[in-house]
């Protein structure tokens, strides 16, 4: 699915994989034809181990205006079959985005609106411009987007996704900021830029098997609590890390004083 229609995507040589929502004229809203090239884009950057980061913006004004009019329109004479094969494709459009290897950093500026704020937050860190907003109105629609609940639960815990969702809230920055939305927020477009230079620094100074061991560690560890077992398990992993080719390498860095292979 190559070249897309609806997204840019530009990988460069340093290994940063920019994918940009590409539909301005309609503010980014999803398509399903958008869900598909996103879906695609992300498969292809999960078995590319050369991408150390990945970058999700919008075009133009906003982030992402949530899901298309005229998609919603055609889906009107949709089976009940069908509408779930459509949410099915989103969902797991979403859990691709969550769970690549790579650290994912989402841009937003603008307003993020239902399944397009729930692509921002999938995604590992979000940075929030001045003029960012969150809303989850489909409720007002007659809509359930439960399909991105599980990405706002984890992000501000029940009660605030159950608050948002039930009200069809929108978030403004100040609130986003304060239950958990947004990790970063930036004061001006050149200060987002700013932000993310400094992030992609951090990146690049790490060892990306070791970022896609935390990622996989973490959603493993996810409602767990302390144990015996839980103990031995994480002991194993990091015994796992301690001896493979990056976990060697950073040890022999340390011990040497020298930058680690990975290292740009």
């Amino acid at each position: 699915m190559d070249p897309y229609q609806t997204l840019i995507m530009d990988v460069s040589q340093e290994g940063v994989a920019a994918i940009v929502l590409n539909r301005p004229s309609v503010a980014n809203a999803l398509t399903s034809d958008l869900v598909a090239e996103l879906a695609d884009a992300f498969a292809t950057l999960a078995r590319t181990p050369e991408v150390r980061l990945v970058i999700l913006r919008g075009s133009g004004e906003v982030f992402s205006a949530g899901s298309d009019p005229d998609w919603l329109r055609a889906s009107g004479d949709y089976s009940r079959e069908e509408h779930e094969e459509d949410a099915f494709a989103l969902a797991e459009t979403l859990r691709a985005l969550r769970e690549l290897p790579q650290p994912t950093i989402a841009l937003v500026h603008g307003a993020a609106t239902d399944i397009g704020a729930g692509l921002a937050l999938a995604c590992d860190t979000l940075i929030a411009g001045p003029a960012a907003t969150f809303s989850f109105s489909e409720v007002r629609h007659g809509g359930a987007s439960i399909v991105l609940a599980p990405y706002l639960i984890e992000a501000v815990g029940p009660r605030w996704a159950r608050s948002l969702m039930t009200l069809g809230e929108t978030a403004d920055l100040d609130l986003a900021c304060r239950i958990g939305i947004v990790h970063y927020r930036a004061a001006s477009e050149t200060d987002m830029e700013a932000i993310l230079e400094r992030l992609a620094d951090a990146v690049f100074r790490a060892s990306p098997a070791a970022i896609a061991e935390v990622k996989d560690g973490l959603d493993a560890l996810d409602g767990q609590v302390p144990s015996a077992d839980l103990s031995r398990w994480a002991a194993r992993r990091l015994a796992h890390n301690r001896v493979s080719e990056h976990g060697r390498e950073g040890l022999a860095a340390r011990i040497e004083k020298r930058s680690p292979q990975w290292r740009i």
